[in-house]
């Protein structure tokens, strides 16, 4: 049987999510990104959320009656216009 512990696995993962190492190259500067300037982002993205989540929900009312008011009305209206059309031609 081997010594093998799952700590093994998260110092291996760390390592790899680190880069392995420093092999000599050049970093790739292009791919940094400010801290700061991200977290402001993230602030506002979190600022946003949370206004959007103080509105009020739809009464039940609104949910059920307003799509049918809306269908309703272009089934009226496709009708009248059809009715029209049919009459003058």
């Amino acid at each position: 049987m081997s010594d093998w512990r799952p700590t093994d696995f998260a110092g291996f993962v760390s390592l790899a999510q680190q880069g392995g190492g420093d092999l000599g190259g050049e970093k790739d500067m292009s791919t940094h990104r400010s801290y700061p300037s991200s977290i402001e982002q993230l602030h506002r993205e979190v600022e946003a959320l949370a206004e959007e989540m103080r509105r009020p929900t739809p009464t039940t009312f609104r949910v059920t009656w307003l799509p049918f008011s809306i269908g309703a009305a272009f089934a009226l209206t496709v009708f009248v216009i059809v009715a029209f059309v049919a009459k003058h031609v």
